[in-house]
């Protein structure tokens, strides 16, 4: 899951996956993972890039992207997006 999400995953997608609470927060101790918002991390050996950010404010508020910058997270545009706001 994380792959198809630029390295990013949250707790609850982790928990879907059979990680209980302990096992997540031992990769967060290890550097198996590194925090990027409540609840929502960055697999280690993921680059941090622009789509790393979209995915966290996604993933962070349970939110939705629209117009541009969903057009480049699913690579129908290959313009980046202004900043997010």
């Amino acid at each position: 899951m994380a792959a198809r999400q630029a390295g990013v995953i949250s707790r609850a997608q982790l928990r879907i996956g059979g990680l209980t609470d302990h096992m997540v927060d031992g990769l967060l101790a290890s550097g198996g993972l590194t925090p990027l918002a409540r609840g929502v991390f960055l697999v280690r050996g993921a680059p941090v890039t622009y789509e790393v950010g979209l995915w966290s404010a996604v993933l962070s508020t349970g939110g939705v992207l629209g117009f541009a910058s969903a057009a480049h997270l699913w690579a129908s545009s290959t313009r980046r997006p202004m900043e997010c706001m």
